[in-house]
């Protein structure tokens, strides 16, 4: 009789593990499909700028990047970050008119952030123009005296210019630790 119990125990409490299993895959076959079909794209210059940012961080695609900060630019032409941010990739593809123009912009429409200064900086030493990257990195090292890459970047515009530049390396030394 005891034997019988527990072998009645044992298929009830696996016939409710089924069903417990059978529920949960249910309920992920549903959200599957809802996922799928509201995962179209993005929708809002948000959606836009994190798909960017996602673009970069995780699959180092800059075109499609590029698509998306181009699409939330369209849908907000005043958006300072989205200057910034294609700036930023402008950069580094080495297309400095196309960054200058982008961290200019960003800075003309209000961003406080110094990272824009030194972008400009940058794309200013490239073109050549040692005067208006030093002005830059001028300003960026006045508001944080502790920004070791400013102090690189300077001493690289000021022994362009064919000036002392070695008080800086010695900071950006010492900054780096």
């Amino acid at each position: 009789m005891r034997k019988l119990l527990f072998s009645a125990m044992e298929k009830l409490l696996f016939s409710a593990v089924i069903c417990v299993i059978l529920i949960f895959f249910l309920l992920f076959l549903k959200a599957t499909q809802v996922s799928s079909q509201n995962s179209v794209g993005p929708k809002t210059k948000s959606d836009y700028v994190i798909f960017a940012v996602s673009a970069v961080d995780h699959d180092s695609d800059f075109v499609a990047a590029l698509d998306y900060i181009n699409e939330a630019i369209v849908l907000d032409s005043n958006d300072s970050f989205c200057y910034s941010f294609r700036g930023n990739i402008s950069l580094s593809q080495k297309n400095y008119e196309s960054a200058l123009g982008d961290f200019i912009r960003a800075i003309w429409l209000g961003s406080k952030d110094l990272s824009d200064y030194l972008g400009r900086a940058q794309c200013y030493f490239f073109l050549g123009d040692y005067c208006s990257s030093l002005d830059d990195l001028n300003q960026v090292i006045a508001r944080r005296p502790f920004d070791a890459p400013a102090y690189l970047w300077r001493s690289r515009v000021k022994r362009a210019m064919g000036l002392e530049f070695e008080s800086d390396i010695k900071t950006y030394r010492f900054l780096n630790g």
